[in-house]
């Protein structure tokens, strides 16, 4: 299951606490309160967060300081920044928003709009990585086709079909997967065993077989389009090389 969304606060003023600790909760988000900028670094070193609620004016950093430094480091650039002041000028809006601030949230804060845009914020930050997941996924689809295509031998495109179902089997936390037909694994990697998260058909160029994986949670609708799309690349490469399959029906588990 996909972890709860992580909060960061940086903020002297303890006087919104308790209402901003009912939004995360709210929100189904665990929630992390600091008081500064050199607090803020060691938290974002230690834990993976998908927002920052961020007050502009702090003793030992600024707001505007700080966001600075996180845009300018790749591990932490992606995280939506709110920025939070008692102040309401067109000037803080247009420094925050200069420096890359996701958005801004006059104190004292508002139930309704804190809720709002921090699960807006949430939401970004999942889009933000559900786009880089696929496109690593891709081109790792595009790395699979272009080393079976040129493959000298069925011999090296079995090696390459066994090492990418490997990786697929620690990249997607899986217990194992298997290429299947007629009841049996043509390919397979780790265990066999266990619930199974996906059976998906394919038939590509006169090849046709199940791809199986077992794991805990059940694979969602983008994961089976994916594994869909892993599969077919693989059924091509084994066409290419007359490797198992070929018009072999496809056969439900039991």
């Amino acid at each position: 299951m996909k972890p709860a969304p992580r909060i960061l606060v940086v903020d002297p003023d303890p006087q919104e606490r308790d209402l901003v600790l009912a939004t995360a909760k709210n929100l189904s988000a665990e929630c992390d309160w600091c008081t500064g900028g050199e607090e803020a670094l060691r938290h974002l070193a230690a834990k993976r967060y998908d927002a920052i609620l961020l007050d502009i004016l702090m003793e030992d950093n600024s707001g505007y300081e700080l966001c600075r430094v996180l845009k300018a480091d790749p591990e932490t650039a992606d995280i939506p920044i709110l920025f939070a002041t008692t102040r309401n000028r067109a000037e803080d809006v247009l420094d925050g928003f200069q420096t890359l601030a996701f958005d801004f949230l006059v104190k004292p804060y508002r139930p309704r709009e804190l809720r709002a845009r921090l699960a807006n914020a949430i939401r970004i930050r999942n889009l933000l990585d559900e786009m880089r997941l696929r496109v690593r996924f891709y081109e790792r689809v595009l790395r699979v086709g272009r080393g079976l295509a040129i493959a000298r031998n069925p011999a090296e495109a079995e090696e390459t079909i066994r090492r990418e179902l490997e990786q697929l089997v620690e990249g997607w936390g899986a217990r194992g997967v298997a290429i299947e037909s007629g009841g049996r694994a043509i390919f397979s990697a780790g265990e066999m065993a266990g619930p199974l998260a996906a059976e998906i058909p394919f038939d590509q160029s006169d090849v046709a077989g199940t791809l199986r994986l077992w794991r805990d949670n059940v694979a969602d609708s983008e994961e089976r389009v994916r594994l869909a799309d892993f599969s077919a690349t693989l059924a091509r490469g084994m066409a290419r090389h007359g490797i198992g399959l070929r018009s072999a029906p496809v056969v439900p588990s039991r």
